[in-house]
This record gives C-alpha cells, structure tokens and sequence, in this order.
C-alpha cells in the first residue's frame, strides 16, 4: 500500500485533476464499476508521454536514449530497477 501513496504523492491526485488510471483485480464488470463512479473510459489515458514519463523520475538523458516508441519501456525498467534495490 505504500507503493500506491509514494506513487499519488510523487504524481499527483488533486482536485483540478480531469485524467488517471483505475485499476481493478476482482472479477466485477469494469464498466460497472465506472458507471457507478459515474466515470467514462478512455484509454488513451495509459498512453506515455514525454510529461507523464518525466513525472515518474524519467530523465532526458534517459528518453534521448531509446527510440520514442519504446520510451514507455524505461519505466518497466524503472520498476525493475526498485526490485533490485530492495
């Protein structure tokens, strides 16, 4: 649980925020789930940015590393990384 309060911390959840990702690990009906919260889907939300990138502590040296199409990768590499340091 700590992981998810360093990440909304780190990132940001405020009141002006209009976009995020919901993650769910029971067996319900996601669109329920969302017309519940009275939220509508958009993938493209899980889309990597330059801006989403660099806010998870991806640096420019790092994006001008690899081709833009697999700049999403550093951030599994990221996560590999926190792996190893544990």
């Amino acid at each position: 649980m700590a992981q998810i309060s360093d990440a909304i911390r780190k990132v940001g959840v405020r009141d002006d925020t209009e976009e995020f990702a919901l993650l769910s690990f029971s067996d319900g009906d996601p669109d329920e789930v969302l017309r519940v919260l009275d939220l509508s889907r958009d993938d493209r939300v899980l889309e990597p940015s330059r801006q989403k990138l660099q806010a998870l502590g991806i640096t420019e040296a790092e994006l001008t590393s690899v081709p833009p199409d697999q700049a999403s990768d550093l951030v599994l590499e990221r996560v590999a990384l926190v792996d190893l340091l544990k």
